[in-house]
């Protein structure tokens, strides 16, 4: 399904009057789902270690402790790749990227909308439908790259 959206503002460099914005298929939203996690837990595995290495491994005892650092991380991962490079490292492996209706690079704020929304219990099964929670309440597709 391509969509023809024209840019807001025409004076922007380097932009065609006409953006084809083709929305990535369900798979590949299913492949960043699964590289996202994986990559998620590396980095919190690296934390995890961090903290052992320096004699405090003893505060992942705590179930709070193990949530709140997980959510923390979670929300970085995600809030810090999409708002630098509008991908993360599963978009990044299948050529997509985050924009908004109009085929720009989503804000910063509209990331950390977005980010937050994906904390929403069961938010992952609302893919079943046509767009994810997330995308809707914040306004932004994720792309097919060009």
């Amino acid at each position: 399904m391509e969509t023809t959206v024209k840019p807001l503002d025409e004076n922007l460099a380097n932009l065609n009057t006409e953006t084809i914005l083709e929305p990535a298929s369900k798979g590949k939203r299913f492949i960043h789902l699964i590289l996202d996690t994986i990559a998620i837990y590396i980095v919190y595995f690296v934390f995890a270690l961090a903290f052992g290495v320096m004699g405090l491994g003893h505060l992942f005892e705590s179930t709070a402790f193990l949530y709140l650092t997980y959510f923390i991380l979670y929300f970085l991962y995600y809030f810090t790749m999409e708002s630098q490079l509008a991908k993360t490292i599963g978009k990044m492996i299948t050529k997509t990227k985050v924009v908004t209706p109009d085929g720009f690079k989503p804000t910063a704020k509209t990331i950390a909308g977005r980010t937050l929304c994906r904390i929403i219990p069961f938010e992952a099964f609302t893919f079943l439908g046509t767009r994810g929670l997330h995308d809707t309440l914040s306004h932004t597709l994720v792309v097919n790259e060009k």
